[in-house]
C-alpha cells in the first residue's frame, strides 16, 4: 500500500481531528523519508555518471547523458560526440576507445585483430600463435614455436608440432609423430609407441612388466594364485572367512579348510580335521 493509499484511508475513516492530524503527519513523514532514502541511494550509484555528464552545459543534454550512462557498464565505455553521448559495445580481449566521437577499441596486450572483424574483437593470441607471433602474419619457421610473442626453438628432445613443443617419446597426444594420439581407458606413450597402462607389459607405468602368470590390477602386478585381494582375477577379494587366504586362485579359510589347514596345500589326513583338536588352523 502506497503513502497516498494510506492518506486516502485516513480521510475516509471516522477519526477525531487530533487522530487524523497525527496519522497524516506519520504518513507524510514516512513519504518524505522514503524520498530522501531513494535519492541518497541514487546519488551513490550514479556518482561516476554525474561527474562525467557534468561536462554538458544544457540540462537536457545532461539528462540524456545520465540516461545513457545508467545503462552503460562503465563510464570508460562512454563516447562523447558534440552534444551527444553513446555507450560503446564491449569487444573481446580489448579496451574500448573513443576517438573524435567515434567508438573503437584497442587490443589488450598479447592479442590482435588479425581477421579484421570487429565483431569478434581481438581474436588472435599473438603471444603464442606460431602463425601470428608478436604480430599478425608473422609466421615462425624452421621448427620454431611462438613463446611470449617471440619465435623460439623447442627445447632439446622436443619437436614443434604446429606451434606446440612435444616430446614424441612420451606425449600421449603426439606419440612417435605429431599427429599420433593414443586412445583407450588408460593410454600412454611409451618409447614413441602407444601403450595401455592396464597391460602386463606396462602395468601402471611405462616399462613395468609383470612376471609371467601375473595380472595387472589397477596399475599393480598381482599373482592371481595367492593374492587375497585379486584371487583368481582382478577385484576378487577374499573376505568371508575367519582366516581368509587365496590358494591356487580360490578363496579359502585357513582355520577350517581340510586341504589348506593353516596354510595353502596343508591337508589333514583322516580321521583328522582342521581345527578338530580345538586349535583353528591345526589338524587334529
Amino acid at each position: 500500500m502506497s503513502y497516498f493509499d494510506e492518506l486516502a484511508k485516513i480521510l475516509g475513516g471516522n477519526h477525531t481531528r487530533r487522530q487524523m492530524l497525527g496519522k497524516m503527519a506519520g504518513v507524510v513523514g514516512g513519504a518524505v523519508a522514503g524520498v530522501f532514502a531513494v535519492s541518497s541511494e541514487a546519488r551513490a550509484a550514479t556518482a561516476a555518471c554525474t561527474t562525467y555528464c557534468r561536462t554538458f552545459i544544457l540540462s537536457a543534454q545532461r539528462n540524456h547523458c545520465m540516461t545513457v550512462c545508467s545503462g552503460c557498464p562503465s563510464t570508460t565505455m562512454l563516447c562523447k560526440n558534440g552534444n551527444n553521448v553513446t555507450c560503446c559495445a564491449a569487444v573481446p580481449n580489448a579496451i574500448t576507445t573513443c576517438v573524435h566521437g567515434t567508438c573503437g577499441f584497442a587490443c589488450a596486450n598479447g592479442f590482435a585483430n588479425c581477421d579484421g572483424n570487429a565483431a569478434n574483437g581481438c581474436e588472435t593470441t599473438i603471444s603464442s600463435d606460431s602463425l601470428n607471433c608478436g604480430a599478425c602474419g608473422h609466421v615462425c619457421t624452421g621448427g620454431q614455436t611462438c613463446f611470449n610473442s617471440q619465435c623460439v626453438g623447442c627445447p632439446q628432445g622436443q619437436t614443434n608440432c604446429s606451434g606446440t613443443c612435444a616430446d614424441l617419446t612420451s606425449d600421449v597426444n603426439h606419440c612417435g609423430t605429431c599427429t599420433t594420439v593414443c586412445t583407450g581407458t588408460t593410454p600412454a606413450c611409451c618409447g614413441s609407441a602407444c601403450a595401455d597402462l592396464a597391460s602386463t607389459s606396462n602395468c601402471g607405468t611405462c616399462g613395468n612388466a609383470c612376471p609371467n602368470g601375473n595380472n595387472c590390477c589397477t596399475g599393480n602386478c598381482s599373482d592371481p594364485v595367492t593374492d587375497v585381494n585379486n584371487c583368481g582375477s582382478c577385484g576378487v577379494t577374499c573376505t568371508t572367512a575367519i582366516t581368509p587366504a587365496c590358494c591356487n586362485g580360490s578363496c579359502t579359510d585357513l582355520s577350517i579348510s581340510p586341504f589348506n589347514c593353516g596354510g595353502c596345500g596343508i591337508t589333514c589326513t583322516s580321521p583328522q580335521t582342521c581345527g578338530g583338536g580345538g586349535t583353528p588352523g591345526v589338524c587334529g
